[in-house]
């Protein structure tokens, strides 16, 4: 499967990155696509990597928050980056690219204001919206399995 990832600037707790890892480590996921920034971006880079999945890195123009080891392309046959867009189209670009969406939000939930999401929270939505599933591992490591609508039917 080839998986879009999102996820917190901070560094996810210990929880969630025991469930990126065991996650990865199964092998179901083939690629991985991520926004090279610190923290979930970083983490899930390593991972990907540790796992043997091929990565590919979609920068933001605002390198504020970019994790330059995400750009080195290390190993080289296993890392594809692609020339920076904005965050939000960058985010837009990492859900069109997978099949599903794996997220570690900083928030155990998601916030009902949408002025609160930051770009974590937007990139489930659009993911939702883009009718792929999306798996949630929040700080507590509680995960979510968020369907798509199927055609014709009612949630």
């Amino acid at each position: 499967m080839i998986a879009g990832f999102t996820g917190t600037r901070e560094t996810p707790t210990d929880l969630q990155l025991a469930w990126l890892y065991a996650t990865l480590d199964t092998g179901q996921i083939t690629e991985l696509h991520h926004g090279a920034c610190q923290g979930a971006d970083s983490a899930a880079h390593h991972a990907a990597l540790d796992a043997g999945v091929a990565v590919h890195v979609w920068p933001p123009t605002n390198m504020k928050y970019v994790d330059l080891d995400c750009l080195t392309g290390v190993p080289a046959h296993l890392v594809t980056v692609h020339h920076a867009m904005p965050y939000l189209n960058r985010n837009r670009e990492i859900v069109r690219a997978g099949e599903g969406l794996m997220a570690l939000p900083k928030h155990d939930e998601q916030p009902e204001d949408r002025a609160l999401w930051g770009g974590t929270w937007y990139t489930v939505d659009f993911a939702e919206r883009m009718n792929k599933p999306v798996i949630i591992c929040n700080p507590k490591g509680v995960v979510t399995q968020r369907f798509p609508q199927q055609l014709g039917q009612e949630i």
